[in-house]
């Protein structure tokens, strides 16, 4: 095959995809128009099995966990932005103190003693 004959194929070809491709993804495409009609007409089993997809994800302790962990954490930045001044005033007083101090240099190095521990395991 010669290279203009080449290029003629392979426009035909580009032109043929491009054309399917648009009649697929354009609005109200027979497709579109297909798929909405099949979605219709399984409605009730479609709803059945996203109803029973609902209820076994939401009874599983992983999504309960993640739930209240996510509430948790909600409440705890809504409470932390709204007392500013509050948690200020209270790490202010507490640097103070010398057994906070003491307890809080002991727990960092806990911490970090048992983080060593873990990387070399």
């Amino acid at each position: 095959m010669r290279d203009l004959e080449k290029e003629i194929l392979s426009a035909a070809q580009s032109a043929v995809s491009s054309s399917i491709r648009e009649t697929l993804i354009k609005y109200d495409s027979p497709l579109v128009r297909l798929v909405k009609e099949v979605v219709t007409d399984h409605t009730t089993e479609l709803k059945q099995l996203i109803t029973d997809s609902f209820q076994q994800v939401i009874r599983t302790d992983e999504f309960k966990q993640s739930i209240v962990s996510a509430f948790s954490h909600k409440v705890a930045r809504t409470v932390i932005s709204n007392n500013d001044g509050l948690f200020d005033k209270v790490s202010n007083e507490l640097k103070q103190d010398s057994v906070f101090k003491a307890k809080m240099a002991l727990a960092v190095s806990t911490v970090v003693e048992e983080v060593l521990k873990e990387r070399k395991q």
